[in-house]
């Protein structure tokens, strides 16, 4: 699968489009399948690295899941 992955704190140049390998879900988790994505704030701030607190990288989990439009693909009992 492709997923925006983030190796560096910087602007929107080091915003990376990877492939990485489809996880599979656990016991109680689910695997979502993306249609639609939106960037707030926040997220260009974790990016840039100016929010209060930087996270380790690399980062595949930009955007909440409020921003998510998803539909559920998989799951496991």
């Amino acid at each position: 699968m492709k997923a925006i992955r983030v190796h560096e704190f910087g602007g929107p140049e080091v915003l990376r489009l990877e492939e990485v390998a489809t996880p599979k879900p656990s016991s109680g988790e689910v695997l979502v399948r993306i249609h639609a994505a939106g960037v707030n704030p926040y997220d260009t701030y974790m990016r840039a690295g100016t929010y209060a607190l930087k996270p380790p990288l690399p980062r595949r989990d930009l955007m909440p899941p409020a921003s998510l439009k998803q539909l559920a693909t998989a799951s496991k009992r």
